[in-house]
């Protein structure tokens, strides 16, 4: 007696063999060593493929930490004459910088 194949179909099986992005996957720690715009393409279906198929929102990455989210912009606390701003975080921006060079002092661009 025949039995019906009950295992389910690979999602990536009726892919075309050139493209099956599992081959680019192997003999490497992480995947392809070398990146085409074909094996990228084929890297980028794999991920789009096991999202959808695992229901992955990006959500769900933003809550495990794959990514983070932009810092909001704070309000300015150093603006110079043509408008450009700085709120107090990171390196100082090339505009004022070239300023304290100057001799300026930083206080002078503080904003109001």
């Amino acid at each position: 007696m025949n039995r019906p194949n009950l295992k389910p179909k690979h999602p990536l099986s009726s892919l075309d063999s050139r493209v099956r992005p599992e081959s680019h996957f192997q003999g490497t720690s992480f995947g392809f060593s070398g990146s085409s715009g074909r094996e990228k393409a084929a890297a980028i279906l794999w991920v789009r493929l096991q999202i959808a198929r695992h229901g992955v929102s990006m959500a769900d990455l933003e809550a495990t930490g794959c990514f983070q989210r932009p810092a909001a912009n704070g309000p300015a606390l150093y603006r110079n004459a043509a408008g450009e701003r700085w709120d107090g975080h990171g390196p100082l921006p090339d505009w004022l910088q070239r300023g304290v060079n100057a001799g300026q002092s930083i206080e002078h661009f503080r904003a109001e």
